[in-house]
């Protein structure tokens, strides 16, 4: 549940930058992952560097959201049954 109420501000962030500017910076991508992950600090739950790829690696068009969730999904269906 957290990782996608995670993905989907990512995604809301990247859609809304991608209609004002075709090219987004890198420099306002690490910005908005120090944003969620300051926000998730707070909450006692700070990002890990494997999270913070897959929001980056979806801000930048290399992943989607969905394709993210499946792959978390898959790892732990494996782990616990």
């Amino acid at each position: 549940m957290l990782n996608k109420v995670i993905y989907d501000i990512i995604l809301r962030m990247r859609e809304s930058d991608l209609v004002d500017n075709k090219k987004i910076n890198d420099k306002i991508i690490q910005e908005k992952i120090r944003k969620v992950d300051g926000a998730m600090a707070q909450e006692g739950m700070p990002l890990t560097k494997d999270i913070k790829k897959r929001l980056y690696n979806c801000i930048i068009g290399k992943s989607t959201t969905e394709m993210e969730r499946k792959k978390i999904i898959e790892k732990y269906r494996g782990i616990y049954g």
